[in-house]
C-alpha cells in the first residue's frame, strides 16, 4: 500500500474547503472566480478518487489496487479538467 491515496484525500479536503493558501497549492494565481471553481473541483475530485483508492485497498490485492487507483485518479483528473474547461468557455462566451 502506498501512502499516496491518503495524501491525495487530505490534499483534496484542504483544496475543497480552501484551507491551503494559493501559494502552497501548486501554482500561484490571483483568486479569480474561475480559479476558485477549479480549486473546489480539483479538491472534490481528489477526495473522491483518494477515497475510492483507499476503499479498494481493503478489498483488492496490492498489485490490483495500485493499478486501479492510478486509473481512477487519471479518469477523475480528466473529468475535472473537462468541467473546468467547460466553465471557462461558458464564462467567456458571448450571451
Amino acid at each position: 500500500m502506498t501512502p499516496f491515496p491518503l495524501l491525495l484525500l487530505l490534499w483534496g479536503v484542504a483544496m475543497w474547503f480552501g484551507i491551503l493558501p494559493n501559494r502552497i497549492v501548486v501554482f500561484r494565481f490571483n483568486p479569480t472566480p474561475l480559479w476558485m471553481y477549479a480549486r473546489r473541483i480539483f479538491g472534490l475530485v481528489a477526495v473522491v478518487s483518494g477515497g475510492l483508492w483507499l476503499a479498494l485497498d481493503i478489498w483488492l490485492p496490492a498489485w490490483m489496487t495500485d493499478r486501479a487507483g492510478w486509473a481512477i485518479v487519471t479518469a477523475a483528473g480528466l473529468v475535472a479538467a473537462a468541467l473546468i474547461v467547460q466553465q471557462a468557455t461558458e464564462q467567456h462566451s458571448p450571451r
